[in-house]
């Protein structure tokens, strides 16, 4: 039957975009209580989007990252698995989130859902 509706979710949404070095996203997740967090994956391209990329993500109004690690784009038809690796929160925590996502039009906006996970 699924969670009770007041469970927290363990899901979240991120929309990324083009930028000079590479993409930059922006999250949505539950624990983030009302806040949203920045991703830069470096040198990855939405036109060449398949690959394994550098990645960190911060809260905006943080100096330091709380995940460094990889994001991996994988191509299955029209949408992209994606598979983040790294150390995340102050203490460097292994940690493995997964997802899947859509590109949303020509201009290069790719949307995704993730959740905790290898």
């Amino acid at each position: 039957m699924g969670e009770p509706a007041d469970a927290p979710m363990s899901s979240g949404v991120i929309v990324y975009r083009q930028a000079d070095a590479g993409l930059t996203g922006i999250w949505a997740h539950h624990d983030l209580h009302g806040r949203t967090a920045c991703e830069h994956v470096s040198d990855a391209t939405l036109a060449a989007l398949a690959g394994t990329w550098p990645v960190a993500i911060w809260m905006p109004d943080g100096d330091d990252p709380f995940f460094v690690g990889t994001l991996s784009f994988e191509a299955d038809g029209s949408v992209w698995n994606l598979h983040w690796v790294g150390k995340q929160g102050n203490d460097r925590k292994d940690a493995a989130y997964r997802g899947i996502g859509v590109m949303l039009d020509e201009q290069g906006i790719l949307a995704a859902s993730f959740e905790p996970g290898g």
